[in-house]
């Protein structure tokens, strides 16, 4: 009787026992923590033709146009704010204590609203209408008329992409986590839309010097005539994807106290190629850097 209570007795301990193991290894595999993160996407601005954009922009008036002004070029770096919103996994952890110390995956959706394609114009024309002198004191002010145009043609879109992350630590801290890692991205863009935005000016300037804007260069100015115009034309949504290399520092707020222990300061950066396959165009690959910062909440 004894030995059947004692076979009994471990039997039930040893399926206690490995019930409990089994539920710390799938709770390993369950979403242990979520991250909030905003920050700043920059990436450069590709230059396109005028050709281009009458593609993106049937019908638009001011590119039916010879295009009279010299002076076109790109917008150069752009930067847009992004958000972001992950979860943690770590599959290769046999205990939860054990997650901090090996590699974790991070999955979850990124936002951004970007340009793609950015062509800039400008000319400026002067000509002198008169010379003026003081019979008091003999000071001469200059009067000239000055013709400015502005015109900038912007592709842009917001995306919605699937991001995933795999990432290791550095080293492990009592507070500290730093961690690099490698990360994909996949989605779609949407309100694609090509915006046209056309602006002229005709000013009168007063100065005392011959050739104006010079140092110590006093002028007034007396306005003519403004005129501005702002098309906007919808396109495509398009395919985008992005690789990258993420390094972050994950710093727990508190130690013990029951709120703070389980919150985490993230600082990260980002750098990485990214692609959009424009339906109407072409496809273009660039590179970006991203600045985040957020917390990661057990």
């Amino acid at each position: 009787m004894k030995k059947l209570f004692l076979i009994v007795w471990i039997c039930i301990f040893s399926n206690v026992y490995a019930q409990g193991e089994t539920e710390d290894t799938l709770r390993v595999w369950r979403p242990s923590h979520v991250l909030v993160q905003m920050g700043s996407h920059a990436q450069p601005s590709n230059f396109a033709s005028i050709r281009d954009f009458r593609i993106l922009a049937p019908g638009a008036a001011v590119l039916q146009e010879d295009f009279p002004l010299p002076n076109l070029h790109n917008m150069g770096m752009n930067t847009n704010p992004f958000f972001a919103m992950h979860t943690y996994f770590h599959p290769f952890a046999q205990k939860k204590t054990e997650s901090i110390r090996r590699v974790q995956l991070r999955a979850g959706i990124f936002y951004a609203a970007n340009s793609w394609l950015r062509l800039y114009g400008y000319d400026r024309s002067q000509v002198r209408l008169d010379t003026l002198a003081s019979s008091a004191t003999s000071n001469v002010v200059y009067l000239d008329s000055i013709y400015e145009r502005n015109l900038q043609i912007d592709y842009r879109s917001e995306r919605i992409m699937l991001d995933i992350m795999v990432i290791a630590p550095v080293f492990t801290g009592t507070r500290i986590f730093p961690y690099w890692g490698i990360g994909l991205s996949a989605g779609a863009t949407f309100n694609n839309r090509t915006q046209i935005s056309d602006y002229e000016r005709i000013r009168e300037i007063y100065t005392e010097k011959a050739i104006p804007f010079q140092s110590n260069d006093a002028y007034t100015y007396n306005f003519w005539g403004h005129s501005g115009n702002v098309e906007t034309f919808r396109n495509k949504p398009a395919f985008v994807s992005a690789f990258y290399i993420p390094l972050g520092i994950d710093l727990k707020i508190g130690r013990k106290h029951p709120v703070l222990k389980r919150i985490s300061l993230i600082a990260e950066v980002r750098v990485g190629i990214q692609s959009i396959f424009i339906p109407e165009l072409y496809s273009i690959h660039k590179g970006f850097m991203q600045n985040a910062f957020g917390f990661r909440f057990n």
